[in-house]
């Protein structure tokens, strides 16, 4: 082909999408709600030659719900769902926005309802069982996504089903065939595993990848992005990929691209350089679209005065209540300490303490079973309990954690915390731990060979 029609071929269609923006735009103003609804979705993605603009995007399809248009109550559900759109999440508003869109024959709304249900989101008790019937309605109904999840529940043989690989690998098929690109993604997945009844093709799972990334999946960029960073799925370490797909990743909205691209910032590597300003941006992203982890290290930020943000300990604590109160236990020993102190903008309740600790330590956190044991030692929040805490001590100093030990060694040195004054135990745990590297251990040792 000649240059120079090939060059008029690629400015007309620039223009052509610059125009499709620009027609969707005078039919939504004429009044036309598919127009506004195609105009919402380019401005979510920054398509059709306009900018990035979530608010605007939501405004849309509120605007097309408004007026009865099933398709937008579904889209500006899973605004709400997952704080999308610059929307602040509100499952119990996208759930009501599911339900509306489902019982008026549209297939998404259905499908947003079906993962409510299994998540047990929005006000709903978890129920797979009216999940997976969602699911195959949708997927029935022609909405691929549906097919999609429908797919992953005979995965895990959840959903009231049982375990069906080849029915799974049909029907993520049928939706990446059908044009879902999140479809594609999973039989990616299916590929480089082999399951699914699929046999492992890392070549094909690549192959998937990259269309379905290239098709504006973030999941997609990101598990690209992963094979490039460690080098796997067939392919060499690429690390200035790695930042391009982690980057697309992000802006396709998938949070764990964010955390990911906020590492690379963090050290300057990816291929990209050293940005600390934009660690805090990415981490404000994550948090706003629900990742309870990104709202944890936004506390460090401000609690550090890091990431381009002033220390503001008030911040500190709305974070890490935010992150804890979502399930994210490693942010509830953060804020147990908070409590100890009456620090984070937080008055000191030392009972409340107590109870983050407890929790936590029973979830397997040793380091807050240590907070725990020195609370009972003391009396801090609970009433005074030295062999509790000896106990405690014990546990964690068994599983392997230092700190643990240098706690038991003070028990035994001192005969508390229900031990016996014992210098020869306490001088073994310090040599274990000092042999271990621990050079306060080592110190504590030497003194008692004096």
């Amino acid at each position: 082909m000649n240059i120079r029609i090939k060059l008029s071929l690629i400015s007309f269609s620039i223009i052509a999408i610059g125009m499709f923006g620009c027609n969707n735009q005078r039919m939504c103003d004429l009044g036309f709600s598919s127009a506004c609804l195609k105009l919402g979705d380019c401005y979510l993605k920054g398509d059709c030659g306009l900018k990035k603009d979530g608010w605007k995007a939501g405004e849309l399809y509120r605007k097309t719900c408004d007026v009865g248009l099933m398709r937008g109550c579904s889209k500006l559900g899973r605004c709400y769902i997952i704080g999308g759109c610059d929307f602040k999440k509100d499952p119990i508003k996208a759930v009501e926005l599911f339900r509306k869109a489902c019982n008026g024959g549209e297939m998404l709304g259905c499908n947003g309802l079906g993962i409510c249900y299994k998540n047990g989101e929005g006000g709903l008790e978890k129920d797979g069982e009216k999940a997976g019937k969602l699911f195959r309605t949708s997927c029935d109904g022609g909405e691929m996504l549906g097919c999609s999840n429908l797919g992953r529940c005979y995965i895990s043989g959840d959903c009231g089903l049982e375990k069906n690989g080849k029915k799974a690998g049909e029907l993520i098929r049928k939706s990446c065939d059908g044009g879902e690109m999140l479809g594609c993604t999973f039989l990616g997945i299916c590929y480089i595993n082999g399951i699914c009844g699929l046999e492992k093709d890392e070549k094909k799972a690549v192959e998937l990848f990259r269309l379905s990334c290239d098709g504006g999946d973030g999941n997609s960029c990101f598990n690209l992005g992963v094979c490039y960073e460690k080098g796997e799925c067939g392919l060499e370490k690429d690390k200035k990929k790695v930042g391009v797909l982690f980057l697309k990743a992000c802006d396709g909205g998938e949070v764990k691209g964010c955390l990911k691209l906020s590492a690379c910032y963090k050290d300057g590597s990816c291929g990209l350089d050293k940005n600390i300003k934009e660690v805090g941006e990415l981490y404000r992203k994550g948090c706003d679209s629900g990742q309870l982890v990104a709202c944890a290290l936004l506390g460090f930020c401000y609690k550090d005065g890091d990431c381009g943000f002033d220390k503001d300990m008030k911040k500190v604590g709305e974070l890490f209540l935010k992150a804890c109160d979502g399930g994210f236990r490693e942010a509830c020993g953060e804020l147990g300490t908070c409590y100890k102190e009456g620090n984070c903008g937080l008055e000191k309740d030392e009972m409340k303490a107590v109870e983050l600790f407890r929790k936590n330590c029973n979830g397997g956190d040793m380091m807050d079973c240590i907070e725990l044991g020195d609370m009972y030692e003391y009396g801090k929040g609970v009433e005074r309990d030295g062999k509790k805490a000896g106990e405690l001590y014990r546990k964690v100093c068994d599983g392997g954690e230092k700190q643990g030990c240098l706690q038991l060694g003070k028990c035994y040195r001192y005969g508390v915390c229900g031990f016996k004054k014992d210098k020869e135990k306490a001088v073994e745990l310090y040599r274990k731990m000092c042999d271990g590297g621990y050079k306060e251990a080592c110190d504590l040792s030497k003194r008692f060979f004096k």
